[in-house]
């Protein structure tokens, strides 16, 4: 029988061995809508302010990996990705998911896998993630 669709892994392993998944991802123009900008601290705050946050995310706990250099022009792509584990922070039944929102340079600057592993290897899961009860 052909194969027509097999999904793709989307796992990946981060401190303590906790594996976790890639849910979603959307990758945007940084300055996507905006037709001309000064590129300056106070209007790429502006910017960075005003990000299109996905609207399920609303009230939830979100890490941003943002430049700290807001001097100069800002990564050409903000990316918002959002994954779950099988394991709860402090209650190891439960599961939890974490928002994050990071930026690249480039699509073609390496492997997509590559950057979302570096940007997990970057965040303290505990901190961030929230916990919650899986009803199958």
């Amino acid at each position: 029988m052909p194969e027509f669709w097999k999904p793709a892994k989307n796992e990946f392993t981060i401190a303590a061995d906790r594996v976790v998944e890639l849910e979603s991802l959307q990758i945007h123009l940084t300055y996507g809508g905006i037709l001309e900008i000064e590129l300056n601290e106070r209007n790429n705050r502006l910017v960075l302010e005003h990000l299109e946050i996905p609207s399920l995310w609303k009230g939830k706990n979100i890490s941003i990996d943002a430049p700290e250099d807001l001097s100069k022009a800002l990564p050409g792509f903000v990316c918002f990705a959002e994954f779950t584990s099988n394991e709860g922070i402090t209650d190891k039944s439960m599961r939890s998911e974490l928002k994050h929102i990071f930026f690249m340079n480039s699509l073609e600057e390496k492997p997509i896998r590559e950057i979302i592993q570096e940007e997990l290897n970057k965040i303290n899961w505990d901190e961030f993630a929230e916990e919650f009860e899986f009803n199958p």
